[in-house]
């Protein structure tokens, strides 16, 4: 992760920010972003934390649009991909342990994700809307 860019979304204290590689590892996060989501961690995996932590559901208002999304963008990345030992691996892995992840990757719908929206109930007291884009 370069530098700047970490110092760039350390740099928003009141906005949310970010960076996810295409299968969906957390690369940088800044505070704001930390305090919405266990998940936005660096190290994490956002397909892992959305399909296999049952909190997920309860924490995204949106869950069931942001599985077809995350699993429609990952079958667009393996498009370019297919060869990425991690991304067999993943799909592999998501494929064992989520019946979610099993009917959405067999559906085939590729689909970069681009932007959007995230909807997020905090510790079901607040909610939070934030867009994204790529």
């Amino acid at each position: 992760m370069p530098r700047g860019i970490r110092q760039l979304i350390t740099s928003w204290a009141a906005s949310p920010a970010l960076v996810v590689g295409g299968l969906g590892d957390v690369r940088a996060v800044n505070p704001p972003a930390e305090m919405l989501s266990p998940a936005h961690r660096p190290g994490a995996n956002l397909l892992r934390e959305t399909f296999l932590n049952p909190a997920a559901r309860d924490l995204h208002r949106d869950w069931d649009d942001l599985t077809v999304s995350l699993a429609a963008g990952l079958r667009a990345y393996a498009g370019t991909s297919a060869d990425d030992p991690r991304l067999a691996a993943l799909v592999g892995e998501l494929s064992v342990h989520s019946e979610t992840f099993r009917r959405l990757w067999a559906r085939h719908d590729a689909r970069p994700r681009t932007g959007g929206v995230a909807l997020f109930d905090i510790r079901n007291s607040a909610r939070w809307t934030s867009g994204w884009k790529s």
